[in-house]
């Protein structure tokens, strides 16, 4: 079924008006100014040193500590409560392998995750030997989390609880008064907490900030938050990322001693982007210059679904944060011949054949809607493209019958 889906993406992409609206390479729309990289890199290179470190090069992650407490409330991060990777995907692998591997039954430890979520969680989780359960976020409520959902999958097994916030693939955010009641189911189970918060510098409607007093009243509690480059300042090629730790004294120090060591073995996060990471954030311009591009593109998307759908043909709600949003059909295709993934699946590779714009199929997000088809796009894109292909995707819809 991906084969068919990916293999279609493939023949067509290389079409002068295939539009692709799941993109979600923020350097496909917005190039870090090559002369300002050029630079920052000329500096290092005149006086290149290596000098490693378990945690990551120190000037680094006193940059990130400095950033994080800007924006921490109630809550400071010191340098060595910081470890550098090359990737977000690997500070997932380094949390999960490190401290899953003091399981002393043979049976696998859990971890809890959102749903609708990102399909590399389940890659991850099966790769640390770690069995995925889901909780739900609540589409009626604009995507709020049901906190009912979190502790029915709770059993002795749950090891950690991942949170995303802004979310993909629905663009919602967690709220202060949310974060806090997830504080306090964590802490009672003993769960250690994982947020990546990639997306958190591209915000629309709300704040993200949390209030980190709210591990003075559960001392017991653990939490890591994962960001990174690729998206924060579109350099998804420079491979750098970050893994924040918070939460009791005692029991943090245990951590980050089992941590520096795992990440001691492999070092993948390079020289140079560590290096080069004060000029980067001292800049902070191009951040601004990627939010603003993205808030004329969730304009764009806005504007142009709101034309498109006034015969309400397709329900959808508009990202707070982040790139993503979910469209889900009003009709409902059920048949006794096909599954809902497979009429997605032929909905997604005729789409693309026919308008050469692809989208990504709700069950790749392991979403579904009762008998009714949904899709995965992100606003990340040019305004141009994002408007020609959602005519297009309304042209194919309005004729489609599965």
């Amino acid at each position: 079924m991906l084969n068919d889906i990916y293999e279609t993406r493939q023949k067509f992409s290389k079409s002068e008006d295939f539009i692709d609206l799941i993109s979600t390479d923020l350097s496909k729309i917005y190039s870090y100014p090559s002369d300002k990289l050029n630079s920052y890199i000329k500096k290092y290179i005149d006086s290149r040193f290596y000098e490693p470190d378990s945690k990551g090069i120190l000037k680094a992650r006193e940059t990130i500590s400095k950033y994080t407490n800007k924006k921490n409330i109630n809550g400071k991060l010191n340098p060595d409560e910081i470890f550098i990777t090359a990737s977000t995907s690997e500070s997932y692998n380094l949390i999960f392998q490190t401290l899953s591997k003091s399981n002393d039954t043979k049976e696998k430890l859990e971890v809890l995750l959102p749903n609708p979520g990102y399909p590399l969680f389940e890659q991850l989780t099966k790769y640390s030997n770690l069995e995925a359960k889901y909780y739900r976020q609540e589409e009626s409520k604009n995507w709020e989390i049901d906190l009912n959902s979190i502790q029915d999958n709770i059993t002795c097994k749950t090891k950690f609880l991942v949170l995303i916030s802004p979310n993909n693939p629905t663009g919602s955010v967690i709220s202060k008064e949310m974060f806090k009641k997830i504080c306090q189911i964590a802490s009672q189970s003993n769960i250690i907490l994982i947020v990546d918060e990639v997306f958190n510098e591209f915000t629309y409607e709300k704040d993200i900030s949390w209030d980190l007093s709210v591990f003075n009243l559960y001392p017991t509690l653990v939490m890591f938050k994962l960001n990174g480059i690729s998206k924060l300042f579109s350099l998804p090629d420079l491979k750098l990322a970050w893994i924040e730790i918070y939460g009791n004294k005692e029991k943090k120090d245990e951590i980050v001693e089992e941590l520096e060591i795992n990440n001691d073995m492999f070092l993948s996060a390079n020289s140079i982007t560590q290096n080069i990471l004060p000029n980067l954030f001292e800049d902070f311009s191009t951040v601004e210059d990627i939010k603003e591009m993205l808030i004329k593109s969730r304009e764009i998307v806005d504007k142009t679904l709101q034309e498109l759908n006034k015969d309400n043909i397709i329900e959808y709600i508009l990202p707070t944060a982040g790139i993503h949003l979910i469209l889900s059909t009003k009709k409902e295709y059920i048949t006794n011949q096909k599954s809902l993934e497979e009429i997605e699946e032929e909905f997604v590779v005729r789409l693309t054949e026919s308008e050469k714009v692809f989208i990504h199929p709700g069950f790749f997000y392991d979403y579904h809607s009762g008998g009714r088809l949904s899709f995965v796009m992100s606003i990340a894109n040019d305004p141009n493209k994002l408007k020609t292909g959602l005519e297009r995707l309304f042209k194919f819809l309005r004729t489609f019958n599965g």
